[in-house]
């Protein structure tokens, strides 16, 4: 199976033509990770399809070509992150007037020249060329701002320095379709209880005609009804708080939280190893100290001893001694009495 083919089975089943009606057409299209190289024909023939088409996201596609991107004239936002688009390709995207937001982040766009085609796109408020090597060039930023007079954020950054909360607008969004379908289901159960009301009015008139028992009736029905559209909206909001968690950014702020922490963690404990090396270096050095001061006095009593011992191996030529005692005793008794016998001792 080709990758032209891969594409459309994947439009097929996700975007199938039949739920793209009058009524809830389908407004956004998600394309990202499919590895379609370029758009071919056919693709694009099945993108027209959607008149109503606001938002087309084709991010981590291997794109090279622009070329062949869908003739939508309500489009205003557009992801083409993270693929090889170089900057004579942006041509392409000039046709797309009422574009506020236009997203080329990671992609081959070198210089100012590679966007001037884009200056054309008057109504352009968001407009992102994160790590691509266009940032690189001196004051790119206040250019930017210079040649798009309606720009708010470039990069996610305004000018002030606030970073873009992508969340915001999507949840004012669903919030307002949500709005909506409550409004439509209101409509219709009201219209249904309506009906009802209407067939039990009929019944009692024809039966006993007790209007008493009729009110009760109507006012546990709308107190029923209230409850069960209370707990819809409870459990939408549930379901809402559980995407938000699932989001794979909010995840990636997360583990950036943690490696953050592990690396504090980690200097904590290098500098905890410092400190003890620094003891014991520390204690080395009073070791040696002391070893030193040990073996310079054990030096100095071996001098001490070796002058004695010469001395008394002086004398021993003329008298044998029977002992180191006996021989300090007599030099003792020698300072005494100018030089006393031997057989004194």
């Amino acid at each position: 199976m080709t990758t032209n083919e891969k594409v459309m089975n994947y439009l097929k089943k996700k975007y199938p033509l039949e739920k793209n009606t009058t009524d809830k057409p389908i407004n956004i299209v998600v394309l990202d990770g499919q590895q379609i190289n370029h758009i071919t024909e056919d693709v694009k023939q099945y993108l027209e399809n959607f008149k109503e088409l606001e938002e087309l996201t084709l991010s981590i596609c291997n794109l090279t070509s622009l070329k062949n991107l869908p003739d939508l004239p309500k489009l205003s936002k557009i992801e083409l992150n993270d693929n090889h688009i170089k900057g004579e390709e942006l041509s392409n995207l000039c046709k797309y007037k009422n574009l506020t937001e236009l997203c080329l982040a990671n992609n081959d766009i070198k210089k100012f020249d590679d966007i001037e085609c884009l200056e054309k796109l008057s109504e352009l408020e968001i407009l992102d060329f994160s790590d691509s090597p266009i940032t690189e060039i001196k004051d790119y930023r206040e250019k930017i701002f210079e040649k798009f007079k309606k720009l708010k954020f470039l990069d996610r950054v305004d000018k002030n320095g606030n970073v873009l909360d992508d969340g915001e607008d999507d949840e004012d969004e669903e919030l307002d379709e949500e709005d909506k379908e409550f409004i439509d289901d209101d409509k219709k159960e009201g219209d249904d209880n309506e009906y009802d009301e209407d067939e039990d009015g009929e019944d009692n008139d024809e039966g006993d005609g007790d209007g008493d028992e009729e009110e009760e009736k109507e006012e546990k029905k709308d107190k029923n009804e209230k409850n069960g559209k209370n707990g819809k909206k409870e459990e939408k909001k549930s379901k809402k708080q559980e995407s938000k968690k699932e989001n794979p950014k909010n995840k990636k702020k997360e583990e950036n939280i943690e490696i953050i922490e592990v690396e504090n963690e980690n200097k904590s404990q290098n500098e905890e190893i410092l400190i003890v090396k620094t003891n014991e270096k520390d204690n080395s050095g009073l070791f040696n100290y002391i070893l030193g001061l040990l073996i310079i006095v054990s030096f100095v009593f071996l001098i001490i001893f070796g002058t004695q011992y010469k001395s008394f191996m002086k004398f021993d030529n003329d008298f044998q001694f029977e002992s180191l005692t006996q021989y300090l005793l007599f030099d003792q008794k020698k300072k005494d009495d100018d030089y006393p016998s031997v057989t004194e001792f």
